[in-house]
């Protein structure tokens, strides 16, 4: 009895519980149609979906039916038509249509029918009714040409390149504009931590990359320039200059970037001021240009399902994300890259604020990865700058990343758009740095130290004060040619210097030593040269452009007086050496007279382009005659002694006469070394 019972009730349940047919019945007027959704509560009814032209849309229309009692309806016809579509298909007669115009629902009360999209791309627009009743439900596909996932990515990319194109304009028009006054204001307001941080921030402001900044500190630390309590300073700095960046690109105001394209391209053919606002201004526009675009590029995957996943995803994991993103920055060489792209997708509200701050965290990271590369070829206190840049980034990094559910609160409780509030976590982020380090900046010197200790530089032969990260910036690079070549001048006085010692003391030891100096004199001569023609020839100014060209000349002369001591006046010493002969007394006096003449002339020079000093540079050229007139006596004092049958004079004849003729040459070099910085060649 009881298992009769039990049986009765299961077959009442599956009678009440199971679809109604509308079939034979007529349709009651309180059956409701709707889009449909799964057991999950997912919508699967194709709506607002992407798909391609002349094709079959990938996900069918269906739509569900229940009646009055809320149980799924059987059998109830549905009649899907196509309302709207791009009136190109009607010209070229290849028009949108359902596979089905009327179906019938499942068991399940669903009704589906697929859709072929026409010849255009556009919106296309269809409905779906009970039939005999005039409510229905819209849906909307998206045609799209064939290849768009292709083209969405140009887009993406496109824009980027246009994004990170127009950031490294602005920094280059900005550096113009500040000109020489870029590197005295590093080298003399450094010295205070606090006064560190400003011209930090404002240096950043002007490259527009924090990385550019510390690669540069770097470059000044391995030359010596600045040291590492120095660079701390700056280093804080350099991260709160990028938040004004980042900021300025979270103002949505895309659509007048082709004005400021436009804008900045007319003042960019007018005179000074107004050409560096005009670059300042084309920079901009191409900034929010490369932003637009890439918003144009990922428009049509909202209505990607598995691009909406993909980004749902990510903001499940923001660990993942940061890795990512600190990828992207890293390859970038800018945490600007993926927080625009963030910021971008925040316009669009395609990502939501927790995702948008694991991209923000690990863009951050990744950009300490240009100056740990940097590092592999610094000096001790390059090493250190560059460590000190990454640590403090990672510290910082993994303390917001601890309290990421916090930090996102903060930001909800501040408000503002998606974008707004992406920018206003990278701004709170470096400013918490900013306020975390500065009180312990001492111990966290003596820290790196610690890590980093002292070690044999290997710099010695290779250039030592040549930048590339500086090549946009003139005044800085050719600021750092000089230096270098005022490091060649120094080798080639020395070796210059080493003459007399090695004739007298016929050592030759020291005449291979010098011989071997050369090499280096070469060598450094041909990455200055490099260097030189490397700097952005349209951002240099007059008076750089003049520069430029006569350090090219200084450096030719300095090689040329290099070779005459190594390839000549020492010949002329291992020919002495080996034949064992010695200048007479009066002949070796003429000589080092000479050599001291001529060793003021080369200082005079070497002094003249360290400081553009054009009164010396003009002595220094008054002495080439002299030089010639000097020589002329010389060699008729030298005849006059073979006249008397001196013995030394008869053995060292031709060394002797080609001797202070080389000398000559080489008073000749600094006389146009002088004539360089004169601006004369």
């Amino acid at each position: 009895m009881k298992k009769g019972v039990t049986i009765g009730a299961f077959l009442a349940f599956a009678i009440l519980a199971s679809p109604t047919s509308y079939a034979q019945e007529g349709i009651p007027l309180k059956l409701s149609i709707s889009k449909a959704h799964d057991t999950f509560g997912r919508d699967i009814s194709g709506d607002d979906q992407l798909a391609t032209v002349k094709h079959q849309a990938a996900q069918p229309i269906i739509v569900s039916v229940r009646g009055p009692d809320g149980l799924p309806a059987r059998s109830v016809p549905i009649v899907f038509s196509v309302v709207g579509e791009p009136e190109g298909n009607i010209h070229k007669g290849v028009r949108a249509r359902v596979a089905q115009d009327t179906v019938l629902t499942d068991g399940y009360g669903y009704a589906k029918t697929h859709v072929r999209l026409g010849a255009e791309p556009g919106y296309y627009h269809l409905t779906a009714r009970i039939a005999g009743q005039e409510s229905h439900i819209n849906f909307t596909i998206r045609g799209m040409r064939k290849g768009w996932p292709a083209f969405s990515v140009f887009g993406l990319v496109g824009g980027l390149s246009l994004f990170l194109f127009g950031l490294n304009f602005v920094g280059r028009a900005l550096n113009r504009a500040a000109g020489g006054r870029l590197r005295h204001m590093i080298f003399s307001l450094s010295e205070r931590k606090a006064m560190g941080i400003l011209v930090g921030a404002l240096l950043t402001i002007l490259v527009q990359s924090s990385s550019a900044t510390v690669a540069m500190l770097m470059s000044f630390a391995n030359a010596g320039l600045v040291n590492l309590s120095q660079s701390l300073g700056l280093i804080l700095g350099a991260e709160v200059g990028t938040t004004l960046t980042i900021q300025v690109i979270a103002f949505r105001v895309t659509s007048f970037a082709p004005l400021l394209v436009a804008l900045g391209f007319l003042l960019m053919s007018l005179r000074q001021p107004y050409v560096y606002l005009g670059r300042t201004l084309f920079g901009v526009g191409m900034v929010f240009l490369g932003l637009r675009l890439m918003a144009d590029a990922v428009a049509p995957l909202q209505a990607s399902p598995q691009f909406k996943v993909a980004i749902a995803f990510l903001g499940t994991k923001p660990l993942l994300t940061a890795i990512l993103a600190a990828l992207f920055a890293a390859v970038a060489r800018s945490s600007a890259g993926p927080i625009g792209v963030a910021i971008m997708l925040g316009y669009e509200g395609i990502i939501d604020l927790n995702g948008a701050v694991a991209v923000v965290l690990g863009a951050n990271l990744g950009s300490a990865v240009t100056a740990l590369l940097g590092a592999v070829r610094s000096t001790t206190e390059g090493r250190r700058v560059a460590l000190a840049h990454t640590v403090f980034k990672l510290v910082v990094v993994i303390i917001f990343f601890v309290f990421i559910r916090y930090f996102t609160g903060l930001l909800s409780i501040i408000g503002g758009s998606t974008a707004r509030q992406i920018a206003n976590a990278h701004t709170i982020l470096n400013l918490a740095a900013v306020v975390l380090f500065f009180p312990i900046v001492s111990p966290y010197e003596r820290v790196i130290k610690a890590l980093v200790k002292e070690g044999p530089e290997t710099l010695r032969r290779k250039p030592r004060y040549l930048d590339d990260t500086v090549l946009d910036t003139p005044s800085l690079a050719i600021g750092q040619a000089q230096r270098e070549a005022m490091r060649m001048a120094d080798i080639v006085m020395a070796m210059f210097a080493k003459v007399k010692d090695v004739l007298r003391r016929n050592d030759d030891t020291l005449r291979k030593e010098i011989v071997a100096e050369d090499d280096r004199v070469d060598e450094l001569a041909g990455s200055i040269t490099t260097y030189l023609t490397r700097i952005s020839q349209e951002e240099l100014t007059k008076d750089q452009s003049l520069r430029g060209v006569a350090l090219l000349h200084i450096v030719d002369e300095l090689e040329s007086v290099g070779d005459v001591v190594s390839k000549s006046l020492m010949i002329y010493a291992k020919k002495k050496i080996e034949l064992g002969f010695y200048f007479s007394k009066e002949g070796f006096s003429e000589i080092n007279e000479f050599h001291e003449f001529v060793s003021k002339s080369l200082r005079m020079a070497v002094t003249s382009f360290s400081s553009w000093d054009g009164d010396l540079a003009r002595k220094t050229l008054d002495r080439r005659v002299e030089g010639e007139r000097r020589q002329s006596r010389l060699h008729d004092a030298h005849i006059d002694r073979l006249r008397k049958d001196k013995k030394e004079s008869l053995d060292t004849s031709s060394v002797h006469l080609d001797l202070i003729r080389d000398l000559e040459r080489i008073n000749f070099h600094a006389a146009n070394t002088a004539e360089a910085v004169l601006g004369r060649m």
